[in-house]
């Protein structure tokens, strides 16, 4: 759980189709990072939108939603993120992929929002630094390691291309005529938002609720 400061206001006072490109940039973000920083070696994953804690910039949750035959692991996103320099976004998304690393390479499911020695470590080679804001663990955030492999990777990347991951007026442009297959749905009980195929049958785990489609 990275617990950098963030707002929860951006996210539903823009149109449905930007949302739905900024979705397909978190994937592609994911993918590019996973195969810098993972080898590939991490499945896929489900991004979830979850705003209610403000203070909270993003966090993993193993097996978080189960669709009609399997169980899906999320990575949820404060909806600042969009607003947000991309460069600390993603490097957000990378502090949640360590905790995926951890739980499907390592087999360990840290337990209450632990952060072990196996996540800090990996968090170290990939070039972020933790930061511990209590004494039990379970609030981490983390500071980017100077020249570490993050920071390099990420001065690597065009200028113009790591600015605009998210901008809304790019995203159109560069996706004008493309059409988007997903819709936004939510879960009635704790207000998470995902998007996924129309007449997608998803249950949030931890309600025990069905999510609906979005209006």
């Amino acid at each position: 759980m990275d617990n950098s400061q963030g707002q929860n206001s951006y996210f539903e006072l823009i149109p449905d189709r930007v949302r739905a490109l900024q979705y397909i940039a978190l994937k592609k973000l994911y993918s590019d990072m996973n195969n810098e920083f993972f080898l590939g070696e991490l499945p896929g994953i489900t991004f979830i939108i979850d705003s209610r804690k403000t203070n909270v910039m993003g966090y993993f949750q193993f097996e978080k939603l189960k669709g009609k035959k399997k169980l899906f692991s999320v990575i949820a996103v404060n909806s600042s993120q969009f607003s947000r320099d991309p460069k600390l976004s993603a490097a957000t998304i990378l502090h949640e992929m360590c905790h995926y690393w951890e739980a499907v390479i390592k087999k360990r499911k840290a337990a209450n929002g632990y952060h072990d020695k196996y996540w800090a470590e990996k968090m170290r080679s990939v070039g972020l630094e933790p930061v511990l804001n209590n004494q039990a663990r379970t609030s981490v955030s983390h500071k980017i390691k100077a020249d570490g492999m993050f920071d390099s990777w990420w001065k690597a990347i065009p200028e113009n291309a790591r600015k605009n991951i998210f901008n809304a007026e790019q995203l159109l442009k560069d996706n004008a005529g493309k059409r988007i297959a997903t819709v936004e749905y939510t879960c009635p009980k704790c207000g998470i938002v995902m998007r996924a195929e129309r007449g997608s049958v998803i249950t949030c785990v931890s309600c025990n609720k069905q999510l609906e489609r979005k209006k």
